[in-house]
């Protein structure tokens, strides 16, 4: 009982509890013990308990440049309004992360009447954005050259010995189709100025699809248009029974306002029709190891190519595609063995299909079963296998160069020539790379994309000044879209490859003797509108001759080689006979190779007579010569005014330098003529 009554006084004694109170004074209790607990003994703040390496200045007001996992603590610590805790990241830590997709869209014709637009960027802008200077040129953002110039004895190199690799995807591809037979050939004659009676300079393999041919354009004043690289389309007959032709045509974008132009009025006189083909890209390939690097990127897909082939009517001739394209993997070691600019097309396996995770040992068995069941015995190119009427007629000095046999049936795949349905087919942007993973197809890409591309392979020449392994090689044209990208991607990462800019492959041509567009070809608008744009000074130059540029139609074309000698220098002829005979005198040609030995002789000005007669387009230092070499044009009536070296085939010019006094003084240059 007594436990009973002290009990009913201590309920008497407890007054009510109000909850809210109770908990809000808990709860202060417990954010005062948790703040006790995560606060560090030490006086260090957040961001300095990072490494070193890892600290930056800004971390200190900035809490969001820490790393996640310490990125709350240090706003807590500063106390910060909730206004700046809440704000985002103005971007992200990784500079990889900071590239956004970039989805590939077809790109359409420059202005042709000069207004500026925006660039537009080609399927490997990425790729050549974080390697290379990129400008916009021609309507395009397109790289330029290396962040330095050191690297060009790498690229030449590489020219020689190994493989490159170079975008050529900028040049303006058009694809001119008739319904009428015989009009490519009529096309071809008005573009070179032949008459209609007259025969084409180009064999008949060029008419047929089986090469592919380079002219240069010129109008009917012969000013100099474009540089022009043609393929014909194989004769393909339609269910009516008429014959229908095609044809494509690469020219410089540089000379897109004219030459669009010219080539419109052509088409329309034969009633022909023409498209931009803005779904095809275009990579140039070139040195010894072409082959080997082509070989383990593009890989033949028989089952499409038979199936390409049986709209054509045409299946038997997946044999002899298939036969010569395994017998130039196996036995071709470089592609100047093969015939002077041959074109070969099939279907290619896709190259995220063709990576060491996605295929296995049962599809090279299934492969090859086909192959060994398509091939026949291999041949050899020779000329005496030719039986075709067309190559037993007498040809001339440039089509017996190089004229080897080319099999028939090798750029059937029709799949490449129709755009409406290779815009459709292809169709997939490309996205940015991810790991590689084990699964079957790429995250990236769809599982119902195509397994296959049409590509068409044209074999190139190498150059004849420079030896067999300079300049020879392939170029690739395939579709952009899915594709381009991709395999770009695949040469790159090959072992014995390296691309190169517009300026280092321009430079690599001058090593071989060639001429690059538009800056060899002064007679040409295209030259007027982009060196003379960046040139102020050639405007002067071209006063001081004594035509103007727009009546330099009799240029000739030579090879200028000594000292000092820089682009857009101007050329002059001595007109004193007596300095004629004493320049002649100092300029003592070697005796083991007959070279001229251009010293450094200064004449001052006032010593000398002379008259202006040409300027140099182009020059660098030749590593193939060592020494300077350059491409100059100087005017046709001057030619014969050039002193010449008794016992020597080279002539003497001046070349106008300044001292560091400003005077100015003419050191002697050898000059020589060089094959177009």
């Amino acid at each position: 009982m007594v436990n009973n009554a002290t009990t009913f006084k201590a309920l008497e004694a407890v007054h009510t509890i109000n909850p809210s109170l109770f908990l809000s004074a808990r709860k202060e209790e417990l954010f005062t013990l948790q703040r006790e607990i995560s606060t560090s003994s030490s006086n260090a703040r957040v961001f300095q308990r990072l490494p070193r390496h890892l600290r930056r200045r800004a971390m200190s007001k900035v809490p969001h440049l820490l790393p996640r996992h310490l990125r709350n603590a240090a706003i807590r610590e500063m106390n910060l309004p909730k206004r700046v805790r809440q704000r985002k990241r103005r971007k992200d830590m990784k500079r990889k992360q900071q590239r956004k997709d970039f989805v590939v869209n077809v790109k359409q014709l420059p202005a042709l009447n000069g207004e500026s637009t925006k660039a537009f960027r080609l399927s490997t802008h990425l790729f050549h954005a974080k390697r290379m200077k990129m400008e916009d040129k021609w309507g395009m953002r397109l790289p330029v050259k290396h962040i330095t110039d050191k690297i060009f004895r790498n690229g030449y190199r590489y020219a020689r010995k190994h493989c490159t690799i170079h975008e050529r995807s900028y040049m303006v591809c058009l694809q001119v189709d008739f319904s009428t037979a015989g009009n490519v050939e009529k096309l071809l004659k008005s573009m070179m100025n032949i008459h209609t009676d007259s025969p084409l300079l180009f064999h008949n393999d060029y008419l047929i699809g089986k090469r592919e041919g380079t002219f240069e354009w010129k109008d009917k004043n012969n000013f100099t248009i474009s540089t022009v690289e043609f393929l014909v389309r194989p004769k393909t007959v339609t269910f009516n029974g008429a014959s229908e032709e095609s044809i494509m045509i690469w020219i410089h974008p540089s000379s897109l306002p004219e030459g669009y132009q010219h080539l419109e009025q052509l088409v329309l006189e034969l009633k022909g029709t023409i498209y931009h083909r803005n779904d095809l890209s275009r990579f140039e390939v070139r040195g010894p190891l072409t082959m080997k690097v082509i070989s383990n990127v593009i890989r033949i897909h028989i089952e499409d190519t038979i199936n390409e082939l049986k709209t054509t009517k045409s299946e038997s001739q997946v044999k002899t595609i298939s036969k010569e394209w395994e017998r130039m993997k196996t036995d071709i070691q470089m592609t100047t063995s093969l015939p002077v600019d041959m074109v070969i097309s099939f279907m290619a396996k896709h190259p995220i299909y063709t990576s060491s995770f996605n295929t296995t040992f049962e599809d090279f068995k299934k492969e090859s079963q086909l192959i060994a069941t398509a091939l026949a015995p291999s041949l050899s190119y020779t000329s005496s296998q030719s039986s075709s009427k067309d190559n037993e007629k007498p040809l001339n000095s440039l089509q017996k160069k190089s004229m080897l046999y080319v099999p028939d049936h090798m750029n059937d795949i029709p799949l490449i020539w129709n755009q409406k349905e290779c815009k459709e087919r292809y169709q997939f942007p490309y996205l940015k790379r991810t790991k590689r993973t084990n699964k079957k197809f790429n995250p990236l890409q769809s599982a119902e994309g195509p397994r296959s591309f049409p590509i068409l392979l044209i074999q190139k020449p190498s150059s004849l000044n420079s030896g067999s392994t300079m300049g020879g090689g392939f170029d690739i044209v395939l579709p952009t879209i899915d594709v381009s990208a991709h395999v770009w991607f695949k040469l790159s990462e090959q072992k014995n490859t390296m691309a190169l800019p517009i300026f280092d492959r321009d430079r690599l041509l001058l090593e071989q003797g060639k001429r690059v567009f538009p800056n060899d070809y002064p007679s040409s608008q295209a030259f007027q509108r982009d060196i003379i744009a960046e040139n102020e000074h050639l405007e002067i130059l071209i006063q001081q001759l004594e035509c103007p540029l727009s009546s330099y139609r009799p240029v000739q074309l030579f090879g200028v080689w000594g000292g000092s000698l820089e682009p857009y220098d101007m050329i002059y002829v001595p007109t004193n006979q007596k300095q004629i005979a004493a320049l002649t005198k100092l300029a003592k040609p070697s005796k083991e190779d007959r070279e001229l030995q251009a010293k450094m002789h200064a004449i001052p000005k006032s010593m000398i007579e002379a008259k202006c007669i040409g300027f140099v387009t182009s020059a660098n230092y030749s590593l193939l010569r060592g020494k300077k070499y350059g491409i100059g044009f100087i005017t046709l009536d001057s030619s014969q005014q050039l002193p010449s070296i008794p016992g020597h085939s080279q002539n003497i010019v001046l070349i106008k330098r300044k001292d560091e006094s400003n005077e100015f003084y003419y050191p002697f240059q050898c000059l020589y003529k060089v094959q177009k």
